[in-house]
């Protein structure tokens, strides 16, 4: 099969971060002459009408006011349900300092006979069980650390533990362009927010806190999110992993292909006691389309031991972790393989810089496909240094532990959007893709200037072996000639997919990887 160019991957919707939703915002208020105060009436009373579908006039609703643009939404929300009918308490979390737009929807709503109480220590204990909040604290412009009196309400409202809490944008106590959690953060059970969904929606573990996102149009020009779309350099996307999955690129091989037509791989790997994932690795591999798999293991007593599949070969390719280079090399053009594979179940990386530029050179010369997972990642950043591949093709898988071990330099765990742009620059410089494996995996591409993350991730898939499954499988598409990107993300949805048929029959904590590897070929016909 040919060498396929880079194709459009599939996306189910963009996504907003903290600095865009802002534009949207300022644009289409200074460009496009929406008033601030239209657009805050519209969030608010959707708000509202999302509050009032779910919560009956027999409850209280306690509506927590912050002194920003998110204080002036949820006042909005708080004269819309009071003039249907609601029972409030409107609580000032920080009265003072309110900017322009809050202070005007305070006196609004004071003008309807509403009154409003400021925030003392223990006034949530007061307010009537059980509780429905609309938390209106914080918003998109939330950054750093929180401080009393916001800190203290965030506790004392976990504490109280209501039947339910709507956020406006995010749950108060989240940094917009970060998800991991801290012991501020509360957990909704709804989340509204405006124009467009935000990063924090999707991705773990802030989306565990979030509940049910609720996407409201409330007026944003189109034509100023249109042009931010035209100016940005990069921006966010959700894979449609549906579509992806019926990309199938093997449905193209001709009729008479063989089994160098679907590609030769090898997979190096193996140590003693840990064979398992090389052989994990391999048979996923064929399962997932491959023509031909040989493990270049080191045929020592304790290999000998395991039972290998007979679809597999073996090559005595490592000596003591040290690959006999000159053997690989001479298999490689040999036996035409298309792919290869370094480090599942190996212990030390067994790579060095010599053998790194000669595997960059094929990938230049021959367009073979290089997939660098599990002990070959580890300090894989610090050998390279100046060495760089052919974009498309070449991938890392990391798991986020495996990703603290690529450099000694600083890679921060990718949780935030500061943390998501070094580890790109880190991408960019060597031209080696990479799947973050994480429960929404996000891909930072060698190809591309965009991010795309999946929302595959599933506790069926966070058990040993999954990873080799999806390497194999990987190694699959890269020896058929799908680019590095796409062979990723496809990878990613289809692994995800076979678990999610494995679920069937196991549950979803008694998916071995056996099983995923059992059901990739149904997961590719669905």
């Amino acid at each position: 099969m040919k060498e396929e160019k880079k194709i459009q991957i599939p996306i189910r919707k963009r996504v907003w971060e903290q600095s865009f939703a802002k534009k949207v915002d300022r644009l289409s208020i200074e460009r496009y002459g929406i008033s601030g105060r239209r657009l805050m009436e519209r969030a608010g009373k959707a708000v509202a009408f999302q509050v009032s579908r779910r919560v009956s006039r027999n409850e209280t609703v306690v509506i927590l006011v912050g002194k920003g643009n998110n204080g002036g939404d949820a006042l909005v929300a708080a004269r819309y349900l009071f003039l249907n009918g609601y029972r409030l308490r409107v609580i000032m979390v920080v009265p003072q300092d309110l900017n322009t737009e809050c202070r005007w929807q305070r006196s609004a709503l004071e003008s309807e006979g509403v009154i409003l109480e400021e925030y003392v220590s223990g006034i949530l204990n007061d307010c009537e069980q059980p509780l429905t909040v609309v938390d209106g604290i914080l918003g998109l412009g939330f950054k750093g650390e929180l401080r009393p009196p916001i800190r203290d309400v965030l506790l004392e409202l976990k504490a109280c533990q209501p039947k339910r809490i709507f956020a406006i944008d995010l749950p108060s106590g989240l940094d917009p362009d970060c998800w991991e959690l801290n012991s501020w953060s509360l957990v909704a059970d709804y989340t509204v927010t405006f124009g467009g969904p935000k990063l924090i929606h999707h991705l773990e573990p802030a989306r565990s806190v979030c509940g049910e996102i609720i996407v409201e149009n409330i007026g944003f020009h189109k034509q100023a999110i249109i042009d931010l779309k035209n100016a940005e350099r990069s921006a966010f996307y959700l894979v449609d992993e549906k579509k992806t999955i019926q990309n199938n690129p093997w449905q193209r091989l001709a009729s008479y292909s063989n089994k160098y037509d679907r590609g030769h791989i090898i997979v190096i790997g193996g140590s003693p006691g840990k064979y398992g994932a090389a052989i994990l690795a391999g048979y996923s591999s064929l399962r997932g389309g491959a023509g031909w798999v040989t493990l270049g293991i080191d045929h020592d007593e304790d290999f000998n031991a395991w039972k290998l599949p007979m679809e597999l070969t073996t090559e005595p390719l490592i000596s003591r972790n040290r690959i006999k280079e000159d053997d690989l090399f001479a298999f490689v053009q040999s036996r035409k393989v298309r792919a290869i594979v370094f480090g599942p179940g190996m212990t030390g990386n067994p790579l060095h810089r010599s053998l790194l530029e000669r595997l960059s050179r094929l990938t230049f010369d021959q367009g073979i496909f290089i997939l660098f997972d599990a002990g070959a990642l580890h300090g894989l950043f610090d050998l390279l240094d100046g060495i760089r591949f052919k974009p498309g093709k070449a991938v890392i898988t990391p798991h986020p532990g495996e990703w603290k071990k690529l450099s000694k330099r600083v890679t921060p765990l990718v949780t935030s959007l500061e943390s998501l742009k070094k580890g790109r620059n880190f991408i960019k410089t060597s031209g080696i893709s990479c799947l973050y494996k994480s429960a929404t995996p996000i891909l930072l591409s060698a190809e591309r200037f965009d991010f795309y993350f999946l929302n595959s991730g599933d506790l069926s898939l966070s058990k040993a072996g999954s990873g080799d499954v999806l390497a194999g499988v990987v190694s699959a598409h890269g020896a058929l000639g799908v680019t590095a990107d796409m062979a990723l993300i496809r990878s990613q949805a289809l692994v995800a997919q076979a678990a999610r048929l494995a679920e069937k029959d196991h549950g979803r904590h008694g998916v071995l990887a056996t099983d995923i590897i059992s059901n990739l070929g149904a997961a590719q016909s669905q």
